[in-house]
């Protein structure tokens, strides 16, 4: 929805299905279901020449397997990014624009026999800076995050940092 020149409102809603890989078993937690599950979540955000702020969340549940289920999550981000004027370029160019995340995720207890186990909660929030590039219908993105916030039973790993890396091409033309 455009709010005025060169400013406008964008929102999304999404829903996915969450099927956990051979490599996302816990120690400490025996008979982990890998039993998948669904997510869905949404997005809005104002976007303009020079600044963007977004807001969205996640939520994620898996489905349950002998009395064993993975913990039920909620993600929720915060994004402010800018665009210099200098970095405004035609799309026959690379076109910047910088990024500070805020996320944070909750997780309750794993379920193990019907029965919630001990120490398998937990509430981590994140916040870093990121980078992401256009040229024609290729994007690159990469970004850190660094803990700021964490309560994390046993079983979670203590983070230190996390990074990404993403490339993507879009296959509509553009005339």
């Amino acid at each position: 929805m455009a709010t005025q020149v060169c400013t406008r409102i964008e929102s999304t809603a999404f829903a996915g299905l969450v099927v956990p890989g051979p490599q996302s078993a816990f120690d400490g937690v025996a008979n982990t279901s890998n039993v998948p599950g669904f997510m869905v979540g949404a997005v809005t955000g104002r976007a303009s020449l020079s600044h963007y702020v977004w807001i969205g969340a996640t939520f994620t549940k898996f489905g349950e397997h002998d009395g064993n289920r993975r913990p039920d999550v909620f993600d929720y981000s915060l994004v402010y990014g800018y665009r210099p004027p200098k970095w405004r370029r035609t799309p026959d160019k690379w076109d910047w624009r910088l990024f500070g995340e805020l996320v944070g995720e909750h997780s309750n207890k794993f379920q193990q026999e019907n029965a919630a186990v001990a120490n398998t909660q937990a509430h981590q929030v994140f916040l870093g800076p990121s980078a992401l590039g256009i040229y024609r219908n290729y994007t690159v993105s990469f970004g850190a995050q660094f803990p700021i916030y964490r309560d994390v039973g046993a079983v979670w790993p203590k983070e230190r940092v996390r990074f990404a890396v993403n490339f993507s091409l879009s296959m509509s033309r553009r005339y």
